[in-house]
């Protein structure tokens, strides 16, 4: 199989966002464990007299992000592609990289392509972990065990976003036949 001279860069990106991956799932994992240690009800909340009010805002707060998780990272795709078709994206590392090649190349659009990819896996793990974090502190204070639950799932969903080789490389290729569509629609 002839690889592209783009696909050889691939590892390295994938190596660094699982690792960036990993560190948000990391930092969730231990919180839950610090979470369920802590153990007991708050000081405020003794027989469940309080209301669900935190947890409550939490549910709210994931039905948010969920569909902000839909959309950010689909509009940073949809607007760097763009901006790569007209020859206007900017990126400090995909440019350093390729200063040597002004006009656009697959090579030249494939590594700004890696550097979008970058981008939206982070945006879109972090769009999840910031709701994570606020769903365990709620269930720290309330002890809503749905809060809890719902926690749990959403640092496996965090998890999903740990980028593969092959992954990677099918949707730079994807992404390089739109830019390509892009350039000859003239958009």
């Amino acid at each position: 199989m002839n690889d592209a001279p783009w696909e050889e860069k691939v590892a390295k990106h994938v190596r660094v966002l699982q690792i960036i991956v990993g560190a948000l799932v990391a930092g969730c994992v231990f919180f839950l464990v610090i979470v369920l240690v802590t153990g007991g009800t708050a000081p405020g909340n003794v027989g469940n007299e309080c209301p669900l009010i935190i947890s409550y805002v939490a549910l709210a707060l994931l039905v948010a992000a969920i569909a902000a998780r839909g959309i950010v990272p689909v509009v940073v795709v949809r607007v760097g592609r763009r901006n790569i078709a007209q020859g206007t994206f900017s990126s400090t590392q995909a440019s350093a990289r390729d200063e040597s090649q002004q006009s656009p190349s697959p090579e030249r659009d494939a590594a700004m392509l890696l550097t979008l990819f970058q981008a939206k896996t982070i945006v879109g793990a972090a769009l999840i972990e910031g709701v994570t974090f606020f769903m365990l502190i709620a269930y720290m204070i309330e002890r809503y065990a749905p809060v809890l639950a719902a926690a749990v799932v959403l640092i496996l969903v965090i998890a999903a976003h740990t980028p593969t080789r092959s992954g990677v490389i099918h949707w730079v290729e994807d992404q390089l036949r739109l830019v390509d569509e892009e350039r000859s629609l003239g958009r």
